[in-house]
């Protein structure tokens, strides 16, 4: 997804007191995964266990002044 499209949705339904959040998740899992753990500050490639508190925190009320961002969680990679 875009880095624009949670900003784009979240214009025409702010009105309507919804907010557009989204997650951007980093590597996790795959062919090239020694790489990956090798240029993450971290060391490992993501777990689901990493990425899913941000899913879980967009949906809370915790983020009812959050519109229109993107999360990235990548364990530092950019």
């Amino acid at each position: 997804m875009p880095r624009r499209a949670p900003w784009t949705l979240s214009r025409g339904r702010s009105q309507r007191n919804l907010t557009e959040g989204a997650v951007a998740g980093g590597y996790t899992e795959g062919d090239m995964r020694k790489m990956f753990e090798s240029q993450t500050p971290l060391g490992r490639v993501g777990q689901t266990e990493d990425i899913a508190p941000a899913a879980v925190f967009f949906a809370s009320d915790d983020s009812k002044w959050i519109t229109g961002e993107t999360l990235l969680i990548a364990g530092g990679l950019r």
